[in-house]
């Protein structure tokens, strides 16, 4: 996701990625004042590092829990 002064761009349209280079690509030139914010989803599989989880309820559809701590989960392929 990327976004100038708050409004949402669209890939391939207001902007492309070079996947080699690893670069976001503009069509233009930004102003010095622009604010250009990104936002990404990523894949890390993980498990909860506790065993039991407290829900404090404040209302309708609305709770609050402490900190959850959590181990990511290693994939090399390497047994356990």
């Amino acid at each position: 996701v990327l976004a100038h002064n708050g409004q949402a761009l669209r890939a391939d349209t207001d902007f492309t990625f070079d996947r080699q280079r690893g670069e976001i690509v503009l069509p233009r030139s930004l102003s010095e004042t622009a604010i250009l914010t990104g936002g990404a989803a990523y894949f890390v599989p993980v498990r909860f590092d506790i065993d039991a989880l407290h829900i404090e309820r404040l209302g309708d559809k609305l709770g609050r829990t402490d900190d959850i701590p959590l181990v990511e989960l290693r994939l090399d392929g390497g047994g356990s």
